[in-house]
């Protein structure tokens, strides 16, 4: 199983530090978010006690080449998606990350640049090395397709490898991935990591099944249903907890759903679309459920009040990796 991590976003919640860095290296607790992140699923093992994933695949967008950079640092092998042709492998020049603030690196590099002018002749000397799990990038520097356009980007790693994690740079939980992945049934198109806990925005569950059939916003009554014979009292309403694990057939529905949408589609760039969008979409096509984790600690680390807060949960879900060289 391959783990994709949403890497792209602009963090404008947490400015003035996404000013000059990418919100996947906003430090906490001494570490980039991203580290947390994909140390976190490098240790997941699943029912048997193997490793959970093979490889990572990371967008980028906002100060792409300072994610570059890092990731350099972690993987021994770490591919960069071209816009055109086959993706490459790189092997980036890189002084080590030990001891260093990341926003040191590449700390003038205009955020919009693409990867494509990076050169990637050279090995990565110096470095260190901290992964022997492979990483492909995913370059959306052209544009930010939202998370929907993420995934569909990023078919070329994804597809063929059955059942693929997806997480979000900025979540802390204390979700068990291992037990999650086993939870997704083999029908399901989408498995989406739930909890009950008080938000603004709700998936709506079929109250037996689990299987998702609408979306509420408890700030304005938006509602969206799948199922019009129920209503939203009749529902299992839960917050998404942004992990997932999508099955390689979610590819056929994206593809309907673009052509369907008659969304602006650029082979080279990317179709943007959010995937929450296209799950409301496809739920009436294919089932998609929804996992409750009980008692689930949760972090969004998505404003700036909430980085002190994030630190003392880091301490609590302070974890190693134990599956070999990382």
């Amino acid at each position: 199983m391959k783990a994709m991590i949403f890497a792209a976003g602009l963090g404008t919640r947490l400015k003035p530090i996404t000013d000059t860095l990418p919100k996947a290296l906003v430090p906490v607790a001494g570490k980039p978010l991203i580290e947390h992140v994909m140390t976190k699923i490098a240790a997941a093992t699943d029912a048997d006690g193997a490793p959970l994933v093979d490889g990572f695949v990371v967008n980028v967008h906002h100060f792409a080449p300072k994610i570059v950079d890092w990731l350099g640092n972690f993987s021994a092998d770490c591919s960069v998606d071209s816009h055109v042709g086959t993706p490459s492998l790189l092997r980036m020049t890189s002084t080590s990350l030990r001891g260093q603030d990341p926003s040191t690196s590449l700390r003038d590099q205009d955020p919009s640049t693409s990867l494509r002018d990076q050169d990637s002749s050279t090995s990565l000397r110096g470095a260190k090395r901290r992964g022997n799990l492979p990483v492909a990038i995913s370059d959306e520097t052209a544009q930010l397709l939202e998370t929907g356009g993420a995934v569909h980007h990023a078919r070329k790693y994804l597809e063929g490898c059955g059942n693929f994690l997806i997480h979000n740079v900025d979540i802390f939980t204390s979700a068990d991935l291992g037990w999650f992945a086993a939870q997704h049934k083999a029908d399901s198109v989408a498995t989406l990591l739930v909890s009950d806990r008080k938000t603004s925005r709700y998936f709506l569950f079929h109250p037996q099944t689990m299987r998702l059939i609408g979306w509420y916003n408890s700030l304005n009554g938006d509602t969206i249903m799948a199922d019009p014979s129920l209503k939203i009292q009749d529902c299992r309403m839960l917050a998404f907890a942004g992990i997932h694990i999508l099955s390689d057939k979610v590819f056929g529905y994206m593809d309907e759903y673009i052509n369907e949408k008659g969304l602006p589609t650029d082979e080279e760039v990317g179709t943007r679309f959010p995937i929450v969008d296209f799950y409301l979409w496809a739920c009436s096509r294919a089932p998609i459920y929804g996992v409750e984790a009980q008692n689930l600690t949760f972090l969004d680390v998505g404003k700036m009040d909430t980085i002190d807060k994030a630190e003392e949960l880091a301490a609590q879900l302070a974890f190693r990796y134990t599956g070999g060289a990382m």
